[in-house]
Order: structure tokens, then sequence, then C-alpha cells
């Protein structure tokens, strides 16, 4: 038995607690499979929470973790891309409890959290913005094609459920479903199909041609409802013969044998909220005037106003990924791990995952 209360901390997927076998109840929102064959019966998680940001646009230069005085200097900002592309998130993860039994496992978990990206905004919009004029050399015209600001902010709480599918010699397989129900909090789109950007002078940049979809919610706890699952299954290659193999059963001593290697896959974040309270959705065109609507608040306002509807349906960050985990000697482990946002997420309400390709090693220990 296991508890954790787990710190805040920074990094992408939480790969430092969610790969290791001593924590089921995190390690199922990469994949819901690992609850099953754990090395602990029971896992209790009281609270936790993550934090994660990459942008190509302002950097701080020369600073590293191991010295935090390196960020008390105000931050650079590159003023020649070509597109902008900026990720962050954020995951408050509240009580949570995970355990196994007779080659079982069973987990409740609940959260809060928020995605913010942007993708392929021209580069010369954030610099116009920043420095309130551009150079000669930026004057042309630059075409946007799928460009996207979204946000989204949820709690959820759900179940996981999953067993031993098959076990024969060494080989044995695991499956898990999660299912959650989704409350909507927050939820503001702003997709780009086409825009034509004009640098005329320096000082003077135009929005032409301008056509695409946006969305708001700000109806606070409880502006939406929704339901989301993710699943997952391990290929296990087993140290010793699996037959009758139960983990966490006292008819044959509690045992919990370790792998040689496993492979695990999973579909994670599939569902959507629907926004309904204080929300809006609609299209917009040449013939809506942003050029006079100078802040977020006036062009919010102006959406508000010209809207097609009053509710929408705002997915999940839905992505696919693949888990490869190889043993050294009890002790040491390998693991490489990708994430791939789902394609189609571009294109609809909603918040978009980011890809990870990560090798990392971990020591792993009951003590």
């Amino acid at each position: 038995m296991i508890f954790f209360l787990t710190k805040f901390s920074f990094s992408q997927e939480n790969l430092g607690s969610v790969l290791d076998n001593y924590n089921p109840t995190n390690g199922q929102y990469l994949n819901p499979s690992n609850i099953v064959d754990s090395k602990v019966w029971l896992d209790i998680n009281f609270m936790g929470g993550s934090m994660y940001a990459r942008n190509n646009l302002v950097y701080f230069p020369n600073s590293t973790w191991l010295n935090s005085e390196t960020f008390n200097q105000d931050p650079l900002v590159k003023t020649d891309l070509n597109n902008i592309r900026l990720y962050t998130d954020f995951d408050l993860r509240g009580p949570a409890v995970s355990f196994n039994i007779a080659g079982h496992g069973f987990s409740v978990f609940s959260g809060i959290r928020g995605v913010f990206n942007v993708n392929k905004l021209p580069g010369q919009l954030a610099k116009y913005a920043i420095n309130e004029r551009l150079e000669d050399s930026d004057i042309g015209t630059y075409n946007v094609n799928n460009a996207r600001i979204k946000s989204m902010v949820w709690g959820e709480v759900g179940v996981t459920y999953g067993k031993i599918l098959f076990a024969r010699g060494t080989r044995m397989w695991t499956g898990a479903l999660s299912v959650k129900r989704l409350f909507g909090i927050q939820q503001a789109n702003l997709l780009i199909d086409k825009a034509e950007v004009v640098v005329v002078a320096p000082n003077d940049v135009n929005l032409n041609s301008i056509n695409g979809r946006f969305s708001s919610s700000n109806g606070g706890i409880n502006s939406g409802g929704g339901w989301g699952i993710s699943l997952g299954t391990t290929f296990k290659r087993m140290k010793n013969e699996t037959r009758r193999y139960k983990p966490h059963w006292k008819r044959t001593g509690c045992e919990c044998e370790d792998y040689e290697y496993k492979i695990g896959l999973s579909l994670l974040d599939v569902g959507f909220i629907n926004f309904g309270t204080n929300s809006y959705y609609g299209e917009f065109d040449a013939n809506l005037d942003l050029e006079e609507n100078n802040t977020i608040s006036e062009i919010q306002s102006e959406f508000s106003t010209n809207n097609d509807g009053s509710g929408f349906n705002s997915w999940l960050p839905a992505a696919i990924s693949l888990q490869a985990d190889y043993n050294l000697n009890d002790l040491i482990y390998l693991n490489g791990t990708l994430i791939q946002k789902m394609p189609l997420m571009a294109n609809v309400y909603g918040v978009e995952r980011t890809n990870l390709l990560a090798i990392s090693a971990r020591l792993e220990s009951q003590f």
C-alpha cells in the first residue's frame, strides 16, 4: 500500500510519475491498463498538480532551472518568425484511489484541467503587437491558413476498470477503460480558416479577406457537461510462468511478478463538453469589422452580438500513445513514450494536445 501527496511539478505529461509501476493512480492517465498488475495493491493520491508550457516566441536567454535568478530578467521576443506556436496546460489532480485484486484493477479519480494552444499565427502580427511597428523588409502580403487560438478549462470525475485479458507461458495482455463525467468551466476558440495580412507600411497593417469561426463560454462552474473515455492495453513478457498468475491475491500468496519488457497502446481523452450556459458560437468573414475592435473585450462583444447560437460541443485534447518499457535489472528501467495528437482536432471547437517523443530511464524501488 502506497500513499502519494504529489508536489507541484513542471513537466510534459508528468512522465516522472505516470511511468512508475508503484504509482498506478497516476499511471492510468497515460494508459488506463497501468492500474492492472501494478506492484502495489492499494494506491491513494490525496492531491497533486502539474504545469507545462512551451512556445517559439518568448524566451529567457542563458536560463537554467538550476539557477532561478536567471528568470528574474525580462524575457526576449523573437521577431523573425513565420508562424507562432504556443502550448500550455495545467492539471490539478484531486483525490484518487486505485486497488488491485486477483488480476482485476479498479480506480476512482478526480481533477481540474486546462489547455491553451496557439498554432499557425503569422509572426508579423506578434511583431507588430509587441513593437507597434514593423520594418521595411516586412512589407508585403501574408496568407494565413488554419490558424487557431484555443483555450478550455474543465473538471472531471471518473472511474477505471481493467483486468488481465490473456496469460499463457510468459506472455500476458492487460486492458482497461476509463469513463469520466466532465464539467465545463471556460472555453474560447478563434479558428481562422483563411485570412490575408497586408503590411502596407511599417506602422500600417491590415487584416483582409478573413473568414473563420469562434466560440466562447464564461459561465464558470457547470457552464456545460459531457462525457469522455480513455482506453488502453499492455503486452508484457513476464520473467516467469503466468498461467496461474493472480497478482495481489491471498490464494497465491499475494505475489507480484516482474516483467522483462512491456509495450502499451492507449487512446486518450475521447469526448466532448456541451457548453450552454453563457455560451455562444458563430462564423465571421470580411463583413465583420475587426479593425474597429482593438481590444479583446471589444472583439468578444462583437462576437457575442453577431453569433449563430448559444450551445456548442467542445472536444477534449484526444491523442494516441505508444509506450515501451524495458527492465534492466528489476531496479533500473528504460522507457520510450510517443504521444500523437489526433489531427482532426485542429478544425473543431475544443483544445489540442502537443506531440511528445521521450526517452527516459528511472530507478524504481518499493523503498
